[in-house]
């Protein structure tokens, strides 16, 4: 964490905790994505809660369309932007209405939830493109590969429907990677698929951001058409090993609260001890007596063990709902009260902050 000053004619969010975005990196991390991809490149807003300056910021680096999760994020960026809209999260049933008016396109594994569509989109004279999803191995959304066949055939001439291709996700749940292997299924998956129909699928599509190695070697992404990055476009960073992408920047969101308390205090807790507020076990330092600060942030604005400390003489102890306690021990220059600490999220707390309605964006 480091002190930050307050550009000129910017308050630095006043009281509140503020998520300082550097659009240019934005851009200049969809423009390294984009020139190494010969497909489309969908920009996943859901990091960010669909914001339209960062969306912006996606499309201006040469993202072809932008993808979401949740439908009241593409309301947001349908109001913004020309930009075909691609819904992340398989629709429920309740939101058919939405996504046939929202959406150009979704991703499906669940035919009762394609025929639903089918009907809503057959009232309304439209076409919606439907991506189903196949699970290649990483265990969330998508059909088993053995029932594809099937499921397509009944998919396949759905009015209002159009199959525009297959999908699959790497690492958003098991940590699956996208290895050369698991991408070249997917294409054989895609062939088999368009021998079935007797006709070719303009989609096939691959994401998360494990598929940024990949980038690499060209060569393993022939016949991807597609993929889906939120986390590399955002963070410059990749989930699987949790490392920084060299082509990309990592400098585009910091986090940043205000000092409420600045004591010197033994670092060890004094008394019996239990599981804390969240159910992590006690924190128990050696060290003798050391600074501490508290910043006015929690877990409800973001995770602490997702947090990194831009210096190096600074260390998170831990949080609760909403303080987090850093040790400042040797810090120099000098730290106050009132005087505001920053910090570079990961994926998971920058999610957290732009959902909480206690933090704020400030853009630069």
């Amino acid at each position: 964490m480091s002190a930050t000053n307050a550009p000129e004619g910017d308050d630095g969010g006043g009281s509140l905790p503020t998520v300082r975005v550097r659009l240019d990196a934005v851009r200049e991390n969809a423009a390294s994505v984009a020139s190494r991809f010969d497909g489309d490149l969908a920009a996943v807003t859901k990091g960010v809660c669909a914001d339209p300056h960062v969306a912006e910021a996606m499309l201006e680096g040469g993202a072809d369309l932008l993808a979401d999760s949740r439908i009241e994020n593409l309301r947001r960026l349908e109001r913004r932007f020309d930009a075909d809209l691609l819904l992340l999260r398989i629709p429920m049933a309740s939101e058919i209405e939405a996504v046939a008016s929202v959406a150009d396109a979704s991703l499906h594994s669940e035919i009762d939830t394609l025929e639903a569509l089918s009907a809503t989109c057959r009232r309304r004279g439209t076409t919606h493109r439907a991506i189903v999803m196949v699970d290649v191995g990483d265990r969330r959304e998508g059909v088993l590969p053995e029932d594809l066949p099937a499921f397509l055939q009944r998919a396949d001439g759905l009015p209002g429907i159009e199959i525009a291709g297959i999908g699959t996700n790497f690492a958003c749940m098991s940590g699956l990677q996208a290895t050369p292997g698991k991408l070249r299924e997917l294409r054989d998956l895609a062939g088999s698929a368009e021998s079935a129909l007797g006709r070719e699928l303009p989609v096939v599509s691959a994401g998360g951001s494990a598929v940024l190695p990949r980038l690499e070697d060209p060569d393993s992404l022939e016949g991807i058409t597609q993929i889906r990055i939120g986390e590399g476009i955002l963070l410059g960073t990749e989930p699987t090993e949790d490392v920084p992408v060299e082509y990309l920047r990592q400098d585009a969101f910091e986090l940043s609260a205000q000092v409420v308390e600045l004591k010197e205090k033994p670092a060890a807790p004094d008394g019996e001890t239990a599981q804390a507020a969240f159910g992590d076990p006690p924190t128990v330092r050696d060290g003798g007596r050391g600074t501490r600060a508290i910043v006015a942030l929690g877990r409800q604005d973001a995770a602490p063990s997702d947090l990194a400390p831009v210096r190096d003489d600074v260390s998170i102890v831990g949080a609760s709902s909403d303080h987090t306690v850093l040790d400042l021990s040797g810090t120099t220059p000098p730290v106050e009260v009132g005087d505001r600490l920053a910090v570079r999220p990961g994926y998971g707390s920058l999610l957290r902050s732009f959902t909480s309605p206690y933090v704020r964006p400030r853009y630069r």
